[in-house]
Formats: C-alpha cells, sequence, structure tokens
C-alpha cells in the first residue's frame, strides 16, 4: 500500500517537467467569505514534516493541528465537526488516528505491523472506513470508531484505496486498479453490490461525494495532466471542472455544494477551491510550504 503523500509528490516530481511551461492563474481569495461550511483541514509540509493544518475557506488564520516526527496524511472531518480522522508514520508504519477537529492529543486506533491509511468516518460516524496494506496489495476495510470489529470489505486483485462515504446514501466510493484496468467503483458498507463508475486505464482516483449524494468529484491522470471531473453514481453525466493542461488532485466538495477544494500545482502545491458546477473562480488559498494537499471541509 501507498502512502499517498509519498505517491503525490513522487507524481510531483515526474511531471514538473512536463507542465513548466503550464502556468494557472488565479483570482485572490475573498476576503469576506462566509457561509456553512467552517473549515478546511490539509496537510502541508511548511514545517519541514508533513503535518496537519487548518484554515477558513477563505484561507485565512492557517493553524498548525499537529507535531508529529512522523508523516500525518489523509484528514477526514466527522459530520459533527468535533473529530478529524487521519492516518500517521509516528509509529514507524502508517495508523489510524483521531483527534479534536480544533486541535488536541491524538488516538490511535488502529496497532499492527502493516499500513492503515485512508480514512473515513460514516455518516453516523460509528463507523470508519480505511485501507490496510495486504501482501502486495491494498484492500478496503470497515471497523468501529474506537478501532475494534475490524472487517475486510475487498477482495479485489490489485490496488483499492481511498475509500470514502455517501453522505446520504448508503454506499462507499474508492478507487481500484489492476493492471491496465482502472477507476472509481461504489459498494455497500457491507462489501456487497460493486458497481464501476467510470473507467481510465491512466488511473481514476481520489473520490468525494457531493453533500446529497447525487455525484462524485474525481481526479483523472491524463499522462501529462490530471484534471477534476464530476460524474453521476451512475457513472453518467461526466464533466470536467479543471482546465486543459493542469495538475489537480485531490477534490473534496464543500458542505454547501457550491465548492471543491482541491491542489493544484507543477512546482509548489498549493490549494485552491474552485465552483463545483463549472470549475470557475479558481481561488488559491495557500501559499506556504512546498507541498500543500489532501484538503477536506470541516462541518459549520
Amino acid at each position: 500500500m501507498r502512502s499517498r503523500i509519498g505517491a503525490l509528490a513522487s507524481a510531483l516530481l515526474v511531471t514538473v517537467s512536463a507542465l513548466a511551461g503550464v502556468v494557472m492563474s488565479a483570482s485572490p481569495a475573498p476576503a469576506g467569505y462566509a457561509g456553512s461550511n467552517g473549515y478546511i483541514v490539509f496537510v502541508s509540509n511548511r514545517d519541514g514534516n508533513f503535518e496537519l493544518y487548518r484554515m477558513t475557506p477563505a484561507g485565512v488564520s492557517q493553524t498548525n493541528l499537529t507535531n508529529a516526527a512522523g508523516v500525518d496524511s489523509g484528514p477526514k472531518s466527522d459530520l459533527e465537526a468535533a473529530q478529524i480522522v487521519f492516518s500517521s508514520k509516528r509509529d514507524g508504519d502508517y495508523e489510524i488516528f483521531t483527534m479534536p477537529v480544533l486541535g488536541g492529543p491524538a488516538t490511535q486506533i488502529t496497532h499492527n505491523s502493516v499500513s492503515d491509511t485512508s480514512p473515513a468516518f460514516s455518516p453516523l460516524i460509528n463507523k470508519i472506513v480505511f485501507t490496510r496494506a495486504v501482501g502486495g496489495d491494498s484492500e478496503i476495510f470497515i471497523m468501529n470508531s474506537d478501532g475494534s470489529g475490524v472487517k475486510r470489505l475487498t477482495r479485489l486483485k490489485g490496488q483499492d484505496d481511498e475509500p470514502v462515504w455517501s453522505p446520504v446514501t448508503k454506499r462507499i466510493a474508492f478507487f481500484h486498479r489492476s493492471g491496465r484496468s482502472s477507476g472509481i467503483y461504489t459498494m455497500t458498507p457491507r462489501g456487497t453490490g460493486l458497481t464501476r463508475v467510470t473507467t481510465n486505464r491512466k488511473g481514476d482516483f481520489d473520490p468525494d461525494w457531493a453533500p446529497d449524494g447525487s455525484r462524485i468529484v474525481f481526479a483523472r491522470n491524463k499522462g501529462v495532466a490530471s484534471l477534476i471531473f464530476t460524474v453521476k453514481p451512475s457513472g453518467k453525466g461526466l464533466r470536467q471542472l479543471s482546465p486543459g493542461g493542469a495538475m489537480d488532485y485531490d477534490p473534496a466538495w464543500s458542505n454547501d455544494g457550491a465548492l471543491i477544494a482541491f491542489g493544484s500545482g507543477a512546482g509548489a502545491y498549493q490549494i485552491y477551491t474552485m465552483s463545483a458546477t463549472d470549475g470557475s473562480n479558481r481561488t488559491q488559498l495557500t501559499t506556504e510550504g512546498t507541498l500543500n494537499l489532501e484538503p477536506d471541509w470541516v462541518h459549520a
């Protein structure tokens, strides 16, 4: 199982030369932004290590939440805006932790010798779905929010990763890759009803749900670019949000449904927002550090 941070950093280095000529313009963040979107949590290496941070949807009040020796990655908020679940390498391998949204002590909830990553809360906050390394593959697992009752959901050959729970439907979206076959899939919390949503040999990844469950946002590898799209869970209605030639990753749908937060860059990797409808109004939120990524919205 790969670390998302490590994989993105490697992919960024590989594509910098190809995208060196691509310059994305962005409008400044509006100082008076207000709404029901709470905070954005994200990962940044601005202090020399990958740590969790929090900021407003306008990009102000950027606050460090963790200060551990190992890499912290993949933060996801619960629907009550009380906790963040994330993975960390602070004990030598990736394990799952939870912590208060506003900062405080982190609680380790998985303890083993394999990598546990990409956690996400269920809508009722009583379950966590996550990825675990199994041999040379990675599979999706589910557990109680205290780390007990671990059960395996997928048994597919290849890589299953980045599970995320629909806020309103009993479906989990994730990406699956096996050989030249790659795409976004959904399934039930029991691992049944497997449904392919997209297909892309170069890779579709980073899925997230619209607040009403009507669409899934994801990133699509286009070779020398990575573009953000949305699609209906049926696989119909594919809609491109990123401009051609962009290097966009990690899309996350805002709580009010109006915005997508995402990471973008070819060199310095920063967090932006854009319209969830048509990709307009790309607004840069971060400027510090060379890698700012994996944003998620905290409910107000």
